[in-house]
């Protein structure tokens, strides 16, 4: 499922918008943010770091997905 898409908008400065997977909505690239469904977790101690990083730089595409700003935040608190 391709979330990324030539510019629909009027706003001819913009190439590409990416669509939110929770409300659908398209959106232009300063808007969106990457959600790791899998979260990378915290960091409090030293031996925290090898986890979290191998969580944060995570290569399985289908880890992630496109979040429009207001749907991240959402999501992010609701957890």
């Amino acid at each position: 499922h391709n979330v990324r898409r030539k510019n629909q908008s009027s706003n001819a400065r913009l190439k590409f918008e990416y669509q939110c997977n929770i409300c659908k909505c398209w959106h232009p690239e300063k808007e969106v943010e990457v959600n790791h469904k899998i979260p990378a977790g915290s960091l409090k101690s030293y031996a925290d770091l090898p986890s979290f990083c191998e969580r944060l730089f995570n290569e399985n595409v289908d880890d992630y997905e496109v979040l429009c700003i207001p749907c991240h935040v959402a999501l992010t608190h609701a957890k």
